[in-house]
Parts: structure tokens; sequence; C-alpha cells
């Protein structure tokens, strides 16, 4: 996996927590858009599918 912004601001545990987040739940939402595709409505079906699953 590419070199994060926080990769060497948290510990290991929390940046493992962070990326199982976005493999499980963010990724299969909003899927490989590029940061300036993503709009208020791809944000908003991640919360209402973390929301159902009760992660939220």
């Amino acid at each position: 996996m590419a070199t994060t912004f926080c990769e060497n601001k948290v510990k290991p545990l929390t940046l493992q927590s962070y990326r199982a987040s976005i493999k499980n739940h963010i990724v299969p939402v909003i899927g490989a858009m590029g940061v300036q595709a993503v709009k208020g409505t791809h944000i908003q079906r991640l919360y209402n599918s973390m929301t159902r699953a009760g992660l939220y």
C-alpha cells in the first residue's frame, strides 16, 4: 500500500485499523474515484451504508 499522510504520525495498530476501514467500507462504496470526483451524494451513500451495517 502507498505511504499515507498519517503513516508516521499514528501508532501501527491505528494505521492498520484505518487501512481496514478504507478497504472494507470506503472502497466498496466509493470505489477508486479520485478525490476531486467524490461528491456529496457519494459520501451520503457511504454514510447510509455504514449506518445500515451498524458501523456509525
